[in-house]
């Protein structure tokens, strides 16, 4: 039995159908390219909400419902366009940090992993990963991150964080500091952009540790010459 032309049961929607869900779609060319167009809802802006920054990046062309515009606005959201080449990279490393740390510091680097995992970070464990602890290896794998923008942040726990520092900016993209100051991590990010930081056991307490991690993931970059 022959299905009625505008019966729901259709897989394909008739060329009316489309003019009206989609205002303006002559042809089938158009209606694809709206189809494909990111569609931001009100649980993408409460998911974002619950992030550092409280951003959601879209693409140039994103429909935001109502109903989402409604959320930002309760929930101090603000929307971030960015390119469409970039779309892609950023969507997963954006609210990613890549950790390691010498054989030494594993036991702190884990507590360091629970720390930054409720704040809304995902966490990449690189001696989880690479199933080794060479400090040396493991940061030159840390700026590759980076780089590749698989991560938009990395951290390192030596024992003084004097040499993962030094090998880090050797890598064009990495702007990486050792971190031995509240205000000096804070310069760092908001006025440098830092996007690594080396942690040294040796004269950091855990809670020092997990303030300074604080303040360089929660801090914003400011561009002074905007």
């Amino acid at each position: 039995m022959r299905q009625p032309r505008n019966c729901k049961c259709c897989v394909r929607a008739s060329p009316r159908s489309r003019s009206r869900y989609f205002p303006g779609a002559k042809s089938n060319r158009t209606f694809l390219a709206m189809a494909k167009r990111q569609l931001i809802s009100e649980q993408d802006v409460v998911a974002a909400s619950r992030k550092p920054g409280k951003e959601l990046q879209i693409s140039p062309n994103a429909i935001i419902t109502p109903l989402a515009q409604d959320a930002a606005q309760v929930h101090g959201v603000s929307f971030e366009v960015i390119e469409e080449t970039a779309a892609s990279l950023l969507s997963e490393s954006a609210h990613t940090i890549v950790i390691a740390s010498g054989k030494h510091q594993i036991r702190i680097k884990k507590k360091l992993a629970a720390f930054l995992q409720p704040k809304g970070w995902t966490v990449i464990d690189l001696n989880a990963e690479q199933k080794h602890d060479d400090i040396l290896q493991l940061t030159v794998e840390t700026a590759k991150a980076i780089v590749t923008k698989r991560a938009v942040f990395g951290i390192i726990l030596d024992t003084d964080g004097i040499q993962p520092a030094m090998v880090l900016n050797r890598f064009a993209g990495i702007r990486a500091m050792q971190g031995f100051d509240s205000e000096a991590v804070r310069k760092g990010r908001s006025q440098y952009d830092i996007n690594a930081i080396t942690l040294g056991i040796e004269s950091l307490s855990q809670q020092r540790i997990l303030s300074l991690t604080d303040i360089f993931v929660s801090t914003k970059f400011k561009n002074l010459q905007q």
